[in-house]
């Protein structure tokens, strides 16, 4: 069973993904000037990726979240 490309719940499946990347960059380097989130296709699947300009590594204990 495989999700439809361009889909009603493919694009929403997106959206929700995306949505949540932007939210933890904006609230997790809020202090960093430039943050960039960027979405493609790669041999069928979908790739979303994050970066910003903090050499810190993310605080991934349960406090920060």
């Amino acid at each position: 069973m495989g999700v439809a490309p361009r889909s009603a719940f493919a694009d929403a499946v997106l959206l929700l993904v995306v949505g949540e990347l932007v939210t933890k960059v904006l609230r997790h380097v809020a202090h960093t000037p430039a943050a960039e989130v960027g979405t493609t296709v790669k041999g069928g699947e979908p790739v979303i990726v994050g970066a910003h300009g903090d050499p810190r590594l993310p605080d991934l204990t349960a406090d920060a979240w």
